[in-house]
């Protein structure tokens, strides 16, 4: 969540999302990369390489996350997460996310395998470490996913949200100013879980660094997450956002420690 709205209530992400109306871990999740890049690991190009104490690789991917369960409030109607990629050097196939899931399971639905995300992509297929928009969605086993050839700035927060505008299990998708696409026909209309950070499924260890801001609202004004687990596998740094250090979901994380090259146990 930008400073902004944990002061003044709706703050200026509403100017443009409309009033938002409705309501008066420690778990791994794999979550698949597109079909394109599924067929491109297949292939007898693909290597097997790994890295780090959790052998991160293409194929087995990590995580450091702040998430949050909130089944016993009711669920929420939209989720916002301000990513801010500070440097990002990718080496090898295939690529790290910096990214938000919303899923449902107080509505029975398993979050391991059904869940909405968006965020910005590094890496493949492109390789020219910047930050290409996404989102994606794994309903019914089938994984669905639109990645932007174009490109959002690194250094900045940029910002990403999840709506269900009508309440009627339609999230609409929005990137920066606009809304840019949904998902519907399957999904309850209130989110009960919530979490965001960092995925990496490369072959060597990159070279990223990144901070999130995330906020919720139940129909009214933005909120910082509260009542988080956090989700870290070795060989990725996390801590809490320096910029925001009291609110629990905002964190910073990276794949080096401090003097250079140090690696995170």
């Amino acid at each position: 969540m930008r400073p902004s709205a944990s002061s003044h209530g709706l703050s200026w992400q509403s100017r443009w999302l409309g009033p938002l109306r409705g309501l008066s871990r420690g778990r791994t999740r794999k979550r698949p990369l597109t079909l394109l890049l599924l067929a491109m690991a297949l292939s007898p190009a693909a290597a097997s390489a790994s890295w780090g104490p959790s052998h991160c690789s293409a194929s087995v991917h990590c995580y450091a996350t702040a998430s949050r369960e909130i089944t016993r409030f009711g669920g929420v109607l939209a989720s916002v997460d301000f990513v801010d990629t500070t440097g990002v050097e990718i080496y090898s196939y295939c690529r790290a996310t910096n990214e938000q899931w919303i899923s449902f399971p107080g509505a029975g639905r398993n979050p391991n395998t059904e869940w909405i995300e968006t965020g910005q992509s590094l890496g493949c297929p492109y390789y020219d470490n910047a930050a290409h928009p996404f989102y994606a969605e794994k309903l019914h086993g089938l994984y669905k996913e639109h990645l932007a050839e174009g490109t959002f700035p690194l250094n900045s927060y940029n910002h990403f949200v999840l709506y269900d505008l009508n309440v009627n299990g339609l999230w609409r998708i929005y990137w920066q100013c606009c809304e840019v696409g949904s998902y519907g026909g399957g999904w309850p209309a209130y989110l009960t879980e919530q979490e965001a950070g960092i995925e990496v499924a490369t072959e060597t260890r990159p070279h990223t660094w990144g901070r999130q801001e995330v906020a919720a609202s139940d129909g009214g004004a933005w909120t910082a997450w509260n009542g988080i687990e956090y989700e870290r596998f070795p060989g990725i740094c996390m801590q809490q956002n320096v910029e925001t250090p009291t609110a629990e979901g905002n964190i910073m994380w990276g794949t080096l420690g401090g003097p250079p090259n140090e690696e995170c146990a």
